[in-house]
């Protein structure tokens, strides 16, 4: 799994992943805060998921973990642009009911300013 910072606005930042989210690809640091520094979860944090090959149960964990420590700091998670498989496996465990997953980094910037539907400010 590869993760890169893709842009920053305000308090939200948006994080490209690539690749496949298991345990074994996690290291022994939490990934978001080996890219963003220890206090990540004072962010709003968009991830692409649009190049994820596939996410097991670890990486569904680790997903979890995050969202749990972002919520406790104020922050929020987006998904966004899942790959066709990762928006599969999403459904079939019903995690688009407790994770906020959105077509575009557009939505989810929506989504984080406070409309809960997504529809981008005009």
């Amino acid at each position: 799994m590869k993760l890169s910072i893709h842009q920053i606005v305000g308090n939200t930042v948006s994080v490209h992943i690539e690749g496949r989210i298991t345990r074994l690809t996690q290291g022994s640091l939490d990934p978001l805060a080996e890219i963003l520094g220890p206090n990540y979860c004072e962010w709003n944090v968009l991830l692409d998921m649009s190049d994820v090959e596939y996410i097991d149960s670890g990486g569904i964990g680790w997903l979890m973990h995050c969202r749990k420590d972002l919520q406790k700091s104020g922050g929020r998670l987006v998904l966004f642009a899942p790959s066709p498989t990762t928006h599969k496996t999403l459904k079939l465990l019903n995690l688009d009911t407790i994770f906020d997953v959105v077509d575009d980094e557009e939505q989810g910037l929506a989504i984080v300013q406070g409309d809960p539907d997504g529809e981008p400010s005009s």
